[in-house]
């Protein structure tokens, strides 16, 4: 079979960009960037679906499936809304091709479930760090919470980098970035690099693993972390606030920042550890065409 992935932000500073690329690479997969880019002898397309990047409008994904010339796999990365949800599963009723919805999170009732891919595992030396020094990964939004990182650093007098690289999946998303590495560069300690510099998944591990441990502060919006799951890959104890990502990954979770000293630092050498997730996919290939 011949597979694609359809993403709208394909290119650009973004999670849902880097997930349809990883994906890609695990389905031997053409991955595009819209649906008149789809080549016409493709069997399937994984449309990689997050409300924000189609105006939250589920009508614009409905137009974007009907020029796609083979089966749709609507693998959403965000929670629904029940009345989107229930669109979704109607169209898919009446579609004279397969249409199927996928959810990764809260698998229901018509919704095929598809739990995220992990990145592939680098080939990069691993030499861990005789000294302190933390570290964090995510693009630059105000969820990320990197202020409490930075106070965190401050606090323990320990080197620490911040990788937070500008988000532009769209204007409105580039702009509230942009405001927040503003904020960020206004109030960063001396002891503390912010790079804000866009890397590859290898560039990115090769930093982190500089680190003797990474620190997470992000909210908890109820979803899987993408930034979480590659600091995983990095192979260093990951401390971080309760969010379900933190969960999924096993990181060490403390309810405070204001908790961590040194001397608890040192003594964490607990391992992340993240499934690869590509079996359910597999698995649904199997189910269309076996």
């Amino acid at each position: 079979m011949k597979v694609a992935v359809l993403c709208r932000t394909l290119g650009k500073h973004c999670g849902i960009s880097e997930y349809a690329l990883c994906l890609g690479e695990w389905l031997n997969a053409v991955v595009v960037s819209s649906a008149a880019d789809v080549p016409p002898d493709i069997d399937i397309t994984f449309i990689q679906y997050e409300p924000t990047l189609y105006d939250g409008l589920v009508s614009t994904l409905i137009d974007e499936i009907r020029h796609l010339p083979s089966i749709v796999v609507v693998d959403i990365h965000t929670e629904l809304p029940s009345d989107i949800v229930q669109t979704l599963v109607l169209v898919a009723e009446e579609w004279p091709k397969a249409l199927i919805p996928a959810v990764k999170l809260n698998p229901r009732h018509g919704m095929w479930y598809l739990p995220h891919v992990n990145y592939p595992e680098p080939d990069l030396p691993d030499v861990k760090p005789t000294k302190l020094k933390l570290g964090s990964f995510g693009l630059a939004y105000p969820n990320k919470r990197y202020e409490e990182i930075f106070r965190l650093a401050w606090r323990l007098k320990v080197p620490t980098i911040v990788l937070a690289a500008e988000g532009n999946a769209t204007s409105e998303i580039a702009m509230l970035s942009a405001e927040y590495i503003h904020f960020l560069q206004e109030i960063r300690p001396p002891n503390v690099e912010l790079d804000t510099n866009f890397y590859t998944r290898t560039e990115i591990i090769s930093v982190l693993r500089s680190c003797s441990h990474l620190i997470c502060a992000m909210e908890d919006l109820g979803r899987i972390s993408g930034s979480l799951r590659l600091m995983a890959l990095a192979h260093r104890p990951i401390i971080s606030l309760p969010c379900t990502g933190a969960s999924e990954v096993g990181a060490i979770t403390v309810p405070s920042l204001r908790t961590i000293t040194k001397k608890w630092l040192i003594a964490q050498t607990q391992l992340s550890t993240v499934e690869d997730g590509i079996y359910q996919y597999h698995r649904l290939l199997k189910e269309l065409f076996k």
